[in-house]
């Protein structure tokens, strides 16, 4: 910490303790205001570690956070993690039929990465999630820390489009129970125990969920051929799950997790008059055990090891695109497969303090991920909506037995130059190879750098310029005449930070670039190679408004200025781009405390075949909390989610079904929640 920034604590604080004689002496509102205006000095002096990996001012980190502590994720009554990043300039969600897709500016998961207590939260085959991300329940997490823009310097791939940092509630005991619409069930319970003489500490996380499946039936289909057919369409989603255990284990200076998660879900879309089931059905099995240990800190040296072992199995059942995606006569495929694999990874972060001014960061991360088993079990079609054996169609892009290895080396340099302007270099290199291929071995290497600066000219005031290239693999087992499919995003991005008693405002100016090269399997066993690029410039703003002592307002939108595509070819939307809005109104005073906060989200498609398409999306949710007692608050929330999506123009030569679908979905639930 700065001697400057060590002089602020040290007045807020001073002043803190005069206004607590104030309070004591009778004038409460002079003490009011005076511990109003030192307690938003204080919060202009959190710490984050998401963006460096190591603890910093929020107003020098080389990127934009936001945090969100345990008393704003009650405040807002959120539950899980994308209803809080709702909260996010530039992120939002939107419901696909069975599956819920999240956005970060214009990036859909599989661009940005989600830890919690150091550990990575993935599907390391795709790099998607081994459990739903809306299903990432904040019952047992103290701290939310989002960066906004590339983490690929410190943070590899799948962090182009930023990352989600999770700090576990520990060294408490709490229980939540709950029930909702849907059929939902939510238990979220932490035990922790501490061992006197020995110093080690224990620690028992669970949570479990279910729900009997969301209904969206104002599904209103368009189809593509020349004498539109109207059907009445349901779209339906069910999840049962993630199950999951942890256990941590604390003592001295080393750090041990062990912890299991299972997961099932089913959904798609339902037509009563031909009589078609839920079309995906899937179930995940999830294992790690971590080890890490931290270095006594000697000579300005620190560092920290760890190595994470973790295996993943997966069935699932789906049907596919319609026929007209493969040559074939029906409506829609189905196929069944499973998979299992399991990885290892290693690493090791140290940090230098050349001076107290200037610091060298380094880091070196070694990941080896084994297919043990990829079996297409069938291929039918809708007159065979059980998979047929006799069917079997064999996958060439992922031969059993298949490795992926990747070596990383990090090297990032902060720097105070003067107590009003700092400077953040970073620089990663990434080794990978594939083996075990029928095309032979594959090898690249790659490069992600960032380059940021930040001036504050007073304690009000800052700006950050940020520019960073960003490289990630998007599928790690894509190999057979091309070694993988990646995208790589370039970004330069303004940002300006205004911090007084009443307002905290931030606001941002970006322009991205992203390229990508995607491997398309074909149903001739053949790969068809498309490169796509995308560019788009985007303002950002949020805002805090502190209205009185008990009540706060939150507002964010993001809104794209410029956008082009060269896209002719894929129907993917990874890169749409998108304006988000969100207010979040919140009450806090004893024994209350309640929120009113609304979101809604739009995006258009620039590709040449999709000209028109747009998705709209608005949400409601209202929540209050009552303190029964010290340790027992019982909870209640209701949401109302309206969406569309409309303007899609059929592909040039393909005919099947498209959609025009908007649906409606309420939600309830009611919960206790009790700590000891």
């Amino acid at each position: 910490m700065s001697r400057i920034n060590r002089k602020r604590r040290i007045q807020a604080l001073l002043q803190i303790l005069q206004a607590c004689s104030l309070i004591l002496s009778g004038t409460v509102t002079q003490a009011q205001e005076l511990l109003e205006g030192d307690i938003y000095a204080l919060m202009s002096e959190t710490t984050v570690s998401v963006a460096s990996r190591t603890a910093e001012s929020i107003i020098k980190a080389p990127a934009r956070v936001t945090v969100f502590t345990r008393r704003d994720i009650e405040a807002l009554g959120v539950q899980n993690l994308f209803d809080l990043l709702e909260q996010v300039p530039g992120f939002s969600r939107l419901a696909n039929f069975h599956d819920v897709v999240a956005y970060a500016n214009g990036l859909s998961t599989s661009s940005f990465m989600i830890y919690r207590d150091g550990s990575l939260i993935r599907d390391p085959i795709e790099q998607r999630y081994h459990s739903n991300p809306p299903y990432i329940d904040l019952g047992n997490v103290e701290r939310v820390e989002v960066m906004h823009g590339s983490g690929s310097v410190l943070y590899g791939q799948g962090a182009a489009a930023g990352v989600v940092q999770l700090i576990s509630r520990r060294n408490e005991n709490h229980l939540s129970l709950g029930a909702g619409s849907h059929g939902r069930k939510r238990l979220v319970a932490n035990l922790n125990t501490r061992e006197k003489s020995s110093g080690l500490v224990a620690n028992l996380s669970l949570q479990s969920q279910s729900d009997n499946g969301r209904r969206f039936s104002n599904l209103t289909p368009v189809w593509g051929y020349s004498t539109p057919t109207a059907l009445n369409l349901e779209g339906r989603d069910a999840r049962k799950g993630p199950h999951e255990l942890e256990l941590q284990l604390d003592w001295q200076r080393w750090t041990f997790n062990a912890g299991l998660s299972h997961a099932s879900g089913k959904g798609g879309i339902v037509e009563p008059t031909l009589g078609l089931s839920p079309a995906n059905a899937s179930t995940y099995n999830t294992r790690w055990l971590r080890l890490g240990h931290e270095l006594a800190a000697s000579r300005g040296w620190a560092g920290k090891v760890a190595v994470t072992w973790r295996e993943f199995d997966q069935s699932a059942r789906d049907f596919g695109y319609p026929g007209a995606f493969s040559g074939a006569d029906s409506l829609f495929l189905a196929y069944a497969h499973e998979r299992s694999l399991n990885e290892i990874h290693l690493e090791a972060h140290g940090e230098k303090q050349l001076n107290p001014s200037h610091d060298l960061q380094f880091g070196l991360e070694a990941r080896q991920v084994q297919l043990k088993r990829f079996q297409t079990l069938a291929l039918g079609d809708s007159e065979h909506p059980q998979p047929d054996p006799t069917l079997a169609v064999p996958n060439p892009m992922l031969p059993e037995g298949l490795k992926t290895h990747q070596s990383h080396v990090y090297l990032q340099y902060k720097a105070q130059w003067t107590p009003h302007f700092s400077t953040n270099a970073g620089l990663r290199h990434m080794w990978h190879a594939l083996t075990g291929t029928d095309a032979g071995d594959k090898q690249t290497s790659e490069n992600s750098y960032r380059l940021a600066a930040s001036f504050q000219p007073d304690p009000q005031h800052s700006f950050k310029l940020i520019h960073n290239q960003s490289f990630d693999l998007y599928n790690i087992f894509h190999a057979v005449d091309n070694p993988y499919s990646f995208s790589k995003v370039r970004a330069t991005e303004l940002v300006y930070e205004y911090n007084n008693p009443r307002l905290a405002l931030n606001a941002g100016f970006s322009r991205k670039t992203y390229t990508q090269v995607r491997d398309y399997a074909l149903f001739d066993g053949s790969i068809d190679s498309q490169t796509e690029e995308f560019s788009t410039t985007l303002a950002e703003i949020g805002a805090t408004v502190r209205l009185s002592p008990a009540v706060k307002l939150n507002l964010n939108a993001t809104r794209p200025l410029h956008s082009e595509s060269n896209d002719e070819f894929s129907y993917f939307v990874h890169y749409q781009p998108s304006y988000t809005a969100a207010a979040a109104l919140t009450y806090r005073k004893a024994p209350y405390t309640a929120s009113l906060s609304l979101a809604a989200r739009g995006s258009y498609d620039p590709s040449v075949l999709r000209p028109g398409r747009v998705e709209q999306k608005t949400e409601i949710h209202a929540n209050v909390r009552y303190e029964l007692n010290r340790q027992a608050t019982l909870v209640l929330s209701a949401r109302n989610l309206t969406g569309a999506i409309s303007g899609w123009a059929e592909p040039v030569g393909v005919t099947g079904s498209l959609f025009f679908p908007s649906g409606r979905g309420r939600e309830f639930y009611l919960g206790v929640e009790y700590q000891w």
